[in-house]
């Protein structure tokens, strides 16, 4: 993610190394597998290196679906790159122009893993321009946290993309890259892209305090000596989807077929995985 004011405060010294800024640059595919997976799907594994992190390893594997949902295990190891903490550890994927509507269902506004705590948890819906927020100085923004799915979708067309975590993830969906911001130091500096720069991650560092106080406590930030795994699935789904249907198609990955009736005045039909306690 790009920076915000707290990450280049006086008191931030050491909280994370910014040679992962250019981790991904000359980054190599030092192997690849295919294989079959369950239900007719077809697997796809790649291997990276990355030699501007200390080679630290990166390995994805696909299963691709037959019908067309894509299911993304990501595993990073930077346990033997000699750097500090990461400021966040994630993926990006772009997505065409025209792809304005989000919806997602967690944390209604922006926040960090140290912010969060006064979240509303739900499903929201906004537009990707939205999500933006003028800061005085051009800082990263729109990171929502606790988020079960997103979706983003084209309303003139008749698809659209659900990204469904197998736990919870945190995700933006901005006009700009990271890099947009990391350079621009104020706002008018900045021209929005016409695409969609989503982003699906473990996490960010929290924001901490360090421009006028304490830096980012630790048990919020990221450290390199430990691997990280995160996984979701890309799900192609109809545009006029509401947010209880896509509620109910991002859990039900999450079940074995198995369901309970909520007694609440909701009435909802809850997937669960067996055996669940009550």
């Amino acid at each position: 993610r790009g920076n915000v004011e707290n990450d280049t405060g006086w008191g931030a010294k050491g909280s994370f190394d910014a040679a992962w800024k250019n981790a991904m640059d000359n980054a190599q595919v030092i192997g690849m597998e295919t294989g079959d997976g369950d239900s007719g799907s077809k697997t796809v594994t790649a291997h990276l290196n990355l030699p501007k992190a200390g080679n630290t390893k990166v390995n994805i594997t696909y299963t691709i679906y037959p019908n067309g949902q894509v299911k993304t295990n990501f595993n990073v190891d930077a346990t033997n790159a000699g750097l500090g903490n990461f400021i966040r550890v994630g993926s990006i994927m772009k997505l065409p122009a025209g792809s304005e509507q989000l919806s997602w269902y967690g944390n209604k506004d922006e926040s960090f893993n140290d912010r969060k705590t006064g979240g509303r948890q739900g499903i929201w819906e906004s537009t990707v321009s939205e999500q933006f927020f003028p800061y005085m100085k051009a800082d990263d923004c729109g990171n929502l946290t606790d988020v079960k799915w997103i979706s983003v979708k084209n309303e003139n067309n008749s698809s659209a993309l659900l990204v469904a975590a197998e736990n919870t993830v945190e995700a933006s969906a901005l006009h700009f890259a990271p890099t947009d911001l990391q350079n621009a130091d104020h706002v008018y500096k900045l021209k929005p892209r016409s695409e969609t720069m989503l982003s699906i991650d473990y996490g960010s560092m929290g924001t901490g305090s360090a421009t006028c106080g304490q830096a980012t406590l630790e048990k919020y930030r990221l450290s390199s000596k430990k691997q990280y795994n995160w996984s979701y699935t890309i799900i192609p789904v109809d545009s006029s989807s509401t947010g209880k249907q896509l509620s109910t198609i991002a859990a039900k990955l999450r079940s074995n077929g198995i369901s309970v009736q909520d007694k609440s005045q909701n009435d909802l039909t809850v997937p669960v995985k067996a055996p669940a306690k009550f």
